[in-house]
C-alpha cells in the first residue's frame, strides 16, 4: 500500500494528536487507564497488546516518545512507503504479543516500542544494503537515540525494556525477511553486460543503416 507524502505526514499528526488526547483525558479526568496495557500471561492483558502504544504513564513520559515516534515513522512512510503498513502492524501486535507471553508481571504502556522496532529495522536496512541513502537514514535513528543500545538491556527501572528488546527482534527479523524485496524495488541492479551481435535486438540487427547489416553480414 503506497502512501503519498501529504498522506504519512497527515497520519502522523493524528496519531501524535491522539496521543496527546488520551493522555489529557487522563489528565482531565484523573482516571488511570494504564489497566489498558499489556500486563503479561493474563486474558485481559491481551487487550493490551492493541491499547498499550497509545497509553502512557505522563506528559513527561509521552513527551520523551513523541517526537521520536514522529521521526521514526516519517521515515518509514516516506523511505519504505509500500511496506510501511505492514512493518508497523507486525511490530505493533507481534512485539506486544511476545511481551505479554515473557514479559515481567506489570503493566506494560507507552509509544516505545513502536518507536525501538522502527528504528532497529531502518538500522538494520542500512546494515544490509549499504546504500547511501539507507545508510544516511540509519544514522539518523542512531543520532536521535543515541541511549537506543541500553534501552534493550534489563534494568530495575520501571521502564518496559521487554517491549523495546522484543519490538526491537520484530524489526531485525522484518528487515532481513524485506531485505531482497526492497533492494529490487527500490534500488534495482542494472547490467552492466555489452550486448554481443547475437543478443542484439532483431529491429537493430535488421535496420538497413546497421553498420553489421553492410558489414558484418558481409563478411
Amino acid at each position: 500500500m503506497e502512501t503519498k507524502r501529504s498522506d504519512s505526514l497527515i497520519f502522523i499528526l493524528l496519531f501524535s494528536a491522539l496521543l496527546f488526547l488520551i493522555q489529557f483525558f487522563q489528565f482531565v479526568t484523573n482516571w488511570d487507564l494504564s489497566v489498558l496495557g499489556i500486563y503479561p500471561r493474563s486474558f485481559w492483558g491481551l487487550f493490551g497488546i492493541i491499547f498499550s502504544p497509545l497509553l502512557h504513564g505522563g506528559f513527561g513520559h509521552l513527551s520523551s516518545n513523541l517526537l521520536v515516534l514522529a521521526v521514526g515513522l516519517y521515515i518509514l512512510f516516506e523511505f519504505y512507503k509500500p511496506w510501511a503498513w505492514e512493518i508497523l502492524i507486525w511490530i505493533w501486535l507481534v512485539g506486544g504479543l511476545m511481551v505479554w507471553a515473557f514479559g515481567r508481571d506489570s503493566y506494560h504502556l507507552g509509544s516505545s516500542g513502536l518507536i525501538y522496532g522502527i528504528n532497529f529495522f531502518v538500522l538494520s536496512m542500512g546494515i544490509l544494503l549499504r546504500n547511501f541513502k539507507t545508510v544516511a537514514l540509519a544514522l539518523i535513528v542512531i543520532l536521535m537515540n543515541q541511549g537506543m543500545f541500553w534501552g534493550i538491556v534489563p534494568v530495575d527501572a520501571p521502564v518496559s525494556w521487554e517491549g523495546h528488546l522484543f519490538s526491537a527482534v520484530v524489526g531485525i527479523n522484518l528487515a532481513f525477511h524485506l531485505k531482497k524485496e526492497i533492494q529490487n524495488t527500490l534500488f534495482p541492479k542494472t547490467s552492466s553486460i555489452p550486448y554481443y551481435d547475437h543478443e542484439l535486438p532483431e529491429e537493430v540487427w535488421n535496420y538497413p543503416k546497421n553498420y553489421y547489416h553492410h558489414q558484418g553480414l558481409e563478411e
